[in-house]
């Protein structure tokens, strides 16, 4: 697998129906990715220390304070890490928080505890459109086949996204391979999505922040002491894997002996929101 090294508003704006209200755009040339760090670099008091520096290096760390917080939303961290690594030539090097969730027209009220009247009403232009999961992920499929395997290559893409994803919830990659018949092709290398989220081992990848516990077991964040990994897209980052396959004894005469179908799934508050797909099978 290879990695290479997508920044939200307040998280309720996520969910908040892009209505139409009267209203001027606000003035903000005086805000910069600082300025959404008080809640988007947010973290909390855990007891114990765990290995910040090992599962999220690329944290400023004294935000974690040297492994005695959890990240919670770290939004305004991640936009800063990926702009930083930016070459300067690039068109998005000058991209703010604002590039891409200023919207045009002011949102509902939003209830933020704590904040201001300002911030809150700065936050009512801050809502993104609907269907932005959809138009910043990507997934696509390559298949060879290898003496008795097919092979196939997953590549999947945060590429419209200063920052992580999924910023709240799951992402699963799930990928089956059937024969012409529809039967399971039986799966031989790869990653498996873990038990908790898919029973039986199916090949797919995971994508999320995972909690733990004192002992190491994954647990909700308000359960958790640790984070055990990491496994979000990075802003920009082109994920790849590899899964390999038993091909088929035979196959019908004139028709496809096997297909192979890649989609990722966002699993959200108990729902799963289906992003993209791809699929090939052999020629016919």
């Amino acid at each position: 697998m290879t990695r290479s090294i997508w920044c939200l508003a307040a998280l309720t704006l996520c969910f908040v129906p892009a209505a139409a209200f009267a209203g001027d755009p606000p003035d903000i040339s005086g805000y910069t990715d600082k300025s959404c760090r008080p809640c988007h670099a947010a973290t909390r008091a855990t007891v114990g220390k765990w290995d910040a520096q090992g599962v999220l290096p690329e944290y400023d760390q004294s935000v974690l304070a040297g492994g005695t917080r959890l990240p919670l939303d770290t939004t305004a961290l991640e936009f800063r890490v990926w702009q930083d690594v930016l070459p300067e030539k690039d068109d998005s090097k000058s991209d703010t928080c604002f590039t891409c969730h200023l919207a045009e027209e002011q949102g509902p009220k939003v209830q933020i505890p704590d904040a201001s009247p300002k911030i809150a009403q700065l936050h009512r232009w801050l809502h993104t459109d609907p269907g932005w999961r959809d138009s910043t992920l990507g997934v696509w499929v390559d298949v060879d086949t290898y003496r008795t395997f097919v092979v196939a290559t997953v590549k999947v893409l945060n590429y419209d996204s200063g920052h992580r994803v999924p910023v709240r919830g799951e992402l699963v990659l799930r990928v089956t391979a059937v024969d012409a018949g529809g039967k399971p092709l039986t799966f031989v290398r790869g990653h498996r999505i873990p038990e908790r989220v898919a029973p039986g081992g199916k090949p797919g990848f995971y994508y999320a922040r995972i909690y733990g516990d004192a002992e190491g077991k994954p647990v909700p964040e308000k359960l958790a002491t640790q984070v055990l990994d990491d496994t979000r897209l990075h802003a920009d980052e082109h994920d790849e894997h590899h899964f390999y396959f038993l091909l088929p004894d035979d196959a019908p005469r004139g028709e496809k002996a096997w297909e192979i179908r890649a989609e990722l799934v966002w699993l959200i508050d108990g729902d799963e929101h289906k992003l993209e797909e791809a699929s090939a099978d052999s020629p016919r």
